[in-house]
């Protein structure tokens, strides 16, 4: 994205040839690298895409300033994968950058998303430990208090 934009950094014009270099960088991995102007797309959209990059349904690729793929500029109609993870964009006040991942990619990305947002937290790995070592040290505590108790009757009896 930090490539794209700063490509994207004049706005008079679009330099295919650096996105056709940053599309090629990433090509193992890419299907579609589009280019949206923001003045195209509704504002609420274009605020919510500026706090960062964002995974959800592709913006229409008829609406966008260019769009690279591996031979070059794509001027076809382009139909969007349907998997919401596998399509990224961000905006700057400019621009919105959106790729999509190629389909041999959408495996890695899907484990990425489960681990970055389903994998357990530190207290959930040591949690059970830690409630062993707090019955534990309850068990102990409470051991000692009922020897101390009965040492006097112990030395009483005897």
């Amino acid at each position: 994205m930090e490539k794209t934009f700063s490509v994207l950094s004049t706005p008079a014009n679009i330099d295919e040839t650096a996105l056709q270099a940053i599309f090629q960088e990433y090509s193992g991995q890419l299907e579609h690298l589009a280019v949206f102007s923001t003045e195209n797309i509704d504002e609420d959209d274009v605020i919510y895409l500026e706090e960062g990059p964002k995974n959800f349904f592709p913006i229409d690729y008829s609406q966008a300033e260019i769009v690279i793929g591996e031979n070059g500029k794509i001027t076809e109609t382009i139909i969007p994968n349907d998997y919401d993870i596998g399509t990224v964009a961000m905006a700057n006040d400019q621009w919105i950058v959106q790729y999509e991942y190629q389909e041999s990619y959408l495996e890695t990305i899907e484990n990425a998303h489960q681990i970055k947002h389903f994998a357990p937290s530190n207290w959930t790995v040591f949690q059970l430990p830690i409630v062993f070592i707090i019955i534990t040290a309850f068990i102990l505590g409470g051991w000692l208090i009922q020897k101390r108790i009965t040492k006097p009757v112990e030395n009483i009896v005897d």
